[in-house]
């Protein structure tokens, strides 16, 4: 069985909140299933509200192309094979870096999406690994996930 679940999205979601703590940083962070449909979501104490929807978006994002966002963001740029890209969907594209897409054996399940802006948040130092580094980690250490690079 592939499909992600509400227990498989628990786990992605604890082990992701526990590295945003670790790391000083409030965050949104979803967990869409091989459809893009949201599974979970959580929003940690002082994260901005207007990343609950970003992250969400992020995740629908990365599944629906079984990219992460920060590559597609890239092929996205005026002249770009995907320039235009985040107009589709009927706006639940989005080419911000956070979205990561899940594998099961080898196979694309869903996508973790998470939403912050650290780097413009008063307050906040910039830490020398990006946090997408760090999300990597964090699925690439769960034995019954794996993480495209």
């Amino acid at each position: 069985m592939s499909a992600v679940k509400l227990d498989d999205a628990r786990r992605v979601i604890s082990a992701a909140e526990k590295k945003a703590e670790e790391i000083g940083q409030p965050m949104n962070i979803a967990v869409a299933d091989e459809g893009g449909n949201i599974v979970a979501h959580i929003r940690m104490d002082d994260a901005w509200i207007g990343s609950i929807d970003i992250s969400m978006k992020k995740a629908y994002t990365s599944r629906a192309f079984d990219i992460e966002t920060k590559d597609l963001a890239k092929h996205s740029q005026s002249g770009g094979q995907f320039f235009g890209i985040h107009a589709s969907n009927s706006g639940k594209i989005m080419i911000l870096a956070g979205g990561i897409p899940l594998k099961r054996e080898g196979k694309v399940v869903g996508a973790l999406g998470r939403g912050s802006f650290r780097n413009r948040r008063p307050g906040h130092r910039v830490e020398s690994k990006p946090p997408s580094e760090t999300f990597k980690f964090l699925i690439r250490s769960n034995r019954k996930w794996e993480h495209q690079m």
